[in-house]
């Protein structure tokens, strides 16, 4: 959502061109236009004047280096909802989520009391064979003191990565432990896969989540489903549900490995971008057979690419509520400093022909408003102004204008006895209490179930757990709703569990836990099983 401009965004907005001047023009003078000579000197001659008047008569001192990135977080902003200005960390930790990999000692951290503290830990990473574990609080890092000195963790994050092969010596404090501990670790490739589960559901059905698009989706996915195939795998369901996007080279690639050869995926244009249109080029692992993909509202950019693929082309079925409406294409440019701008460029279509980005002409606001009634409203799919049809493959009618529409709808369950489910998650309580029971019980946790299997198999959630879980509500002014305990006893106890796997094992083992209750899931494996999601097409 688009922020509010401070006043000293908008003053720093008055000299950006002068900024953009110094910093881009001679860098980008060949791949960007520029103002004509007399119009150029006269708007910067003005911008000019306007920051030496800012200079010499605000009433603070004004820093360069932030004006400068408020200047050019505030333009862009004013353009359109996903154009934006990224700091020099934030381009590096970006880069790295798309290439699928960093060099680190493999653990996800939080910030717990002004302190660093380990939340998870990759298995057989670095910090794993040192045996470092949940709850571990980050004194030093290389002999400076990063606790208690309001340390931002992004640089504490920096501080512990490091290039591979160099070693990062840590002073840990362990809960229950009186003294920190020094241990050395040696940096190696950390992988961050963007699908974190895949399984079979029946003995024909396949299961495939993709989390997001990176560098390496297109291979890993390929790697599913090798595996899937060879355990007998007919039909394949695809959840792109929460996937927020990422790579559109991924999501092309993915694609490819769902459609017959020479069929199109995705063409982007825009005023300065001449039409490029990507095709399949028929090395598909599952080209055919049954194929639904699950989207919701918060599925949006690379994986509306795929959904809009697979509808337009009539491969398999979309099942869900309707996707995000992010159309926009954005290009990541350098600037000297390390920093970029991600700029709008283009927008892409479907193979019909179709954008479904949303209208953003009436403000964030109004934008976000969309967003959320669809989250919230089935009723919301008519608000979006599809006033344009177009024909799929076989001459079905879609619309654009305002993302996926799923061709079957699975609506919003309307329950108010799982307003109080809702509002623990909400309040990340599932999470926190799982993780203290992790800290508090790790030996016995360990000892007791060694492997991920043993967990699932045989944890079951304990009253005095649970009752935990009831008071953290308590404490955070939640109030208790008997019939709705009642009635999501069950899934309460499961998330609380699937959140503990996450922490004691990794990401699968959540899954496991957490897909048994997925209603939305069980509803599209009996939508498959009465013979819908067919494949309808062709090589």
């Amino acid at each position: 959502m688009k922020r509010q401009l401070s006043i000293l965004q908008l003053i720093a907005l008055t000299f950006l061109a002068f900024i953009m001047g110094v910093w881009i023009g001679d860098r980008f003078s060949e791949a960007t236009p520029h103002l004509g000579n007399e119009e150029q000197g006269r708007a910067l001659y003005k911008l000019d004047y306007a920051l030496n008047i800012i200079n010499r008569n605000y009433v603070d001192s004004l820093s360069l280096d932030t004006l400068i990135d408020l200047s050019l977080d505030a333009m862009l902003y004013s353009l359109d909802p996903h154009s934006i200005y990224l700091d020099p960390q934030t381009v590096k930790r970006e880069e790295e989520q798309m290439v699928g990999r960093f060099d680190g000692i493999g653990v996800l951290m939080d910030k717990h009391n002004d302190t660093a503290r380990v939340l998870q830990v990759k298995p057989n990473g670095p910090a794993a064979q040192v045996h470092m574990r949940p709850g571990d609080q980050i004194l030093m890092v290389d002999g400076d003191t990063v606790a208690g000195q309001n340390y931002p963790l992004d640089k504490i994050i920096a501080k512990i990565k490091g290039p591979r092969r160099s070693n990062v010596t840590l002073g840990i404090l362990r809960p229950g432990d009186t003294t920190a501990r020094n241990i050395t670790l040696r940096r190696s490739a950390i992988a961050t896969p963007s699908i974190d589960y895949y399984d079979m559901l029946t003995d024909t059905i396949g299961y495939v989540s993709i989390t997001s698009f990176s560098r390496t989706t297109g291979k890993e996915f390929r790697h599913s489903l090798q595996q899937l195939k060879e355990r007998g795998m007919t039909h394949l369901i695809l959840d792109l549900r929460g996937n927020g996007g990422g790579s559109m080279e991924a999501a092309e690639r993915v694609a490819n490995e769902l459609l017959p050869a020479n069929r199109p995926i995705v063409y982007t244009q825009g005023a300065h971008r001449m039409r490029e249109e990507s095709r399949s080029y028929g090395s598909g692992l599952f080209s055919t057979g049954g194929l639904t993909v699950m989207i919701n509202e918060n599925s949006a950019s690379a994986s509306e690419i795929v959904a809009g693929a697979i509808q337009d082309n009539d491969r398999g079925m979309v099942v869900g509520r309707r996707s995000f409406g992010k159309g926009l294409v954005q290009s990541q440019l350098p600037l000297p400093d390390n920093s970029a701008l991600r700029i709008t460029t283009s927008r892409y279509y479907t193979p019909s022909g179709r954008c479904i980005q949303r209208a953003y002409d009436k403000g964030s606001t109004a934008y976000m408003l969309v967003h959320y009634l669809n989250m919230y409203s089935d009723s919301a799919r008519y608000l979006t102004p599809d006033t344009m049809p177009y024909r799929t493959r076989n001459g079905r009618i879609v619309y654009g204008g305002g993302g996926i529409m799923p061709d079957h709808l699975l609506h919003a369950e309307m329950d108010e006895k799982v307003v109080y489910f809702n509002q623990l998650k909400e309040a990340g309580l599932f999470s926190e209490v799982a993780l203290n029971e992790v800290i508090r019980r790790w030996e016995m946790l360990m000892e007791k179930y060694p492997d991920a299997d043993s967990f699932v198999e045989k944890y079951r959630v304990s009253d005095t757990l649970f009752d935990q879980l009831l008071q953290a509500g308590d404490n955070k002014k939640i109030e208790r709703q008997a019939p709705g305990i009642a009635k999501y006893n069950n899934e309460m106890r499961h998330l609380l569990k699937a959140h503990m796997a996450r922490y004691l094992y990794d990401e699968a083992a959540f899954y496991r836990i957490l897909l048994p209750d997925d209603s939305e899931l069980h509803r599209t494996i009996r939508f498959v099983e009465e013979g819908n999601g067919v494949a309808t097409t062709q090589p």
